[in-house]
């Protein structure tokens, strides 16, 4: 759980940027997100631009940590949505949410904005850990990397016959 610090109040309208950094994902995947749950629903003014209410950023929160963390397929988070409601995840998002504190002015002007620091990777996992649940089997999966992995060897010998 991070800081962020923004010269808004608590309570304020977030537009879909200041929501994506936030929840800590690109803008696009709020997007969709919406077009996936229902139950995301940001205010929108002209011009169709969103403002996202602090409830908003939290059940997004609850969703990140339910995608993200516990590895629920989209599908199965629905199912979850139809049956708990929005209220389980907007409480799981209100203690996954960032601490937000006001910046000085000054402050926030003066200092250069720091990069965020980046998640260490995951390993990769074996075929028995892949998930079951997701929308893809492991035959699939492992179907997938097996061509990646062929064709990254065509293009090899390709490269190496004319070099």
């Amino acid at each position: 759980m991070g800081v962020i610090l923004v010269t808004k109040k608590p309570q304020a309208y977030r537009t879909i940027g200041e929501a994506s950094d936030t929840v800590g994902v690109p803008a696009h995947v709020l997007r969709f997100w919406e077009t996936r749950f229902s139950q995301i629903r940001p205010m929108k003014k002209g011009g169709g631009r969103r403002y996202y209410r602090p409830q908003d950023i939290s059940l997004l929160c609850g969703i990140k940590e339910y995608l993200y963390n516990r590895e629920f397929s989209i599908k199965a988070l629905q199912a979850l949505l139809r049956t708990d409601g929005p209220d389980a995840l907007i409480k799981i998002g209100k203690k996954q949410q960032p601490v937000v504190k006001a910046a000085p002015a000054k402050a926030q002007e003066a200092a250069p904005a720091k990069p965020a620091a980046k998640a260490p990777i995951a390993p990769a996992k074996t075929p028995d850990e892949l998930p079951t649940d997701r929308s893809q089997t492991r035959q699939e999966v492992l179907q997938s990397a097996l061509s990646n992995l062929q064709n990254a060897r065509k293009k090899l010998s390709y490269t190496l016959k004319n070099s």
